[in-house]
């Protein structure tokens, strides 16, 4: 993440203090490190192709990866020399090595503004660097440095069917709430994108807001307003979320109910009644009146009388053996 706003903190570093190491650094995954100059030149002649035109940091991954998609098919660029040339990485460590030659400067983003009807939009563009005239030069292995990557060789072996066993019910139902909303906006516009519309993180908001009404999705969600609700006819989301929230509130109230009886369970296994079989310490004197006293000695925990304690049912003997014992106290005998 900070290689990807410049700054080059290597992972060493964050593990020196275990007290703050972030995730990344914490996780131990197998890992190689392999030479990226020959696909870093190709990447950069490839943007060299696309001077006069605009090309962003997505289509290009397509490209280098030959996604054999309509538009790629339709603009003639799969016979690009760079077209399926770097196959070999991943989505996420392809777009890590375009955004390393940005840091290096053998690539540049360019952010263009382009004027909508209702809206503006700004999307950015790859543009060669200052360094790139040394990647495009006969002799390139000798003026560019070594480019390495770092990347996973163990991949995670979890299928979607194990993560969705591991997710909770809750977790399960944005799911599918995501899933629906995309599904009615490829039904809603059709051939069209709707990122600048409903970008992802409209999306995203609606699943975890699920609103209710008209207002509430106007009022909660930044990037739907009033003439967007109307115009691209998102009662049709709102007919999903609606529905999305009547089960979760069904799935909240269960939760509720079993947290509530889980807490009776628990509050009453803590309270325990303390039995003794010993008898009360009885101790009998004469006053100076010549009648018997009783003392009683209850039974007391940590110095104070527990009333949870269960007192024993006396016999007949012993209360005939305390008669006697007071009569012979007594002098009666």
């Amino acid at each position: 993440l900070l290689e990807y706003f410049g700054e080059l903190f290597p992972s060493s570093e964050c593990k020196r203090m275990k007290q703050t190491v972030c995730d990344n650094c914490r996780q131990v995954l197998k890992t190689t490190t392999i030479n990226c100059t020959q696909m870093s030149i190709d990447i950069i002649k490839m943007i060299s192709e696309f001077s006069h035109k605009n090309i962003t940091i997505p289509y290009a991954l397509d490209i280098l990866r030959g996604a054999n998609t309509k538009g790629i098919r339709d603009a003639g660029h799969n016979n690009l020399a760079a077209y399926n040339s770097c196959n070999q990485l991943n989505k996420i460590d392809l777009e890590r090595l375009i955004c390393r030659l940005i840091i290096d400067g053998y690539l540049q983003q360019e952010i263009v503004i382009h004027q909508q009807q209702s809206f503006e939009a700004s999307v950015a563009y790859l543009r060669l660097g200052p360094k790139a005239h040394m990647a495009l030069s006969n002799q390139s292995n000798k003026f560019m440095n070594s480019i390495e990557l770092t990347i996973r060789t163990e991949q995670s072996n979890i299928t979607n069917d194990e993560k969705r066993k591991q997710q909770t019910p809750i977790e399960q139902l944005h799911e599918q709430c995501l899933n629906e909303l995309k599904k009615e906006l490829k039904l809603i516009f059709g051939n069209n994108s709707h990122a600048m519309i409903i970008p992802e993180r409209a999306i995203k908001e609606m699943v975890k807001l699920m609103p209710r009404t008209k207002e509430a999705m106007i009022k909660d969600v930044n990037e739907i307003t009033e003439e967007r609700y109307k115009r691209y006819e998102l009662h049709r989301l709102l007919a999903i979320t609606q529905r999305f929230g009547i089960e979760l509130d069904e799935i909240q109230r269960k939760e509720a109910i079993a947290r509530k009886a889980l807490l009776t369970t628990t509050s009453t296994s803590k309270r325990k009644f303390i039995t003794s079989d010993e008898e009360d310490d009885t101790n009998f004197s004469i006053d100076h009146d010549g009648y018997i006293k009783i003392n009683k000695q209850k039974n007391k925990t940590n110095g104070h009388y527990n009333r949870f304690v269960k007192q024993k049912k006396r016999s007949g003997s012993f209360f005939a053996r305390r008669n006697a014992i007071a009569k012979r106290k007594r002098g009666g005998f």
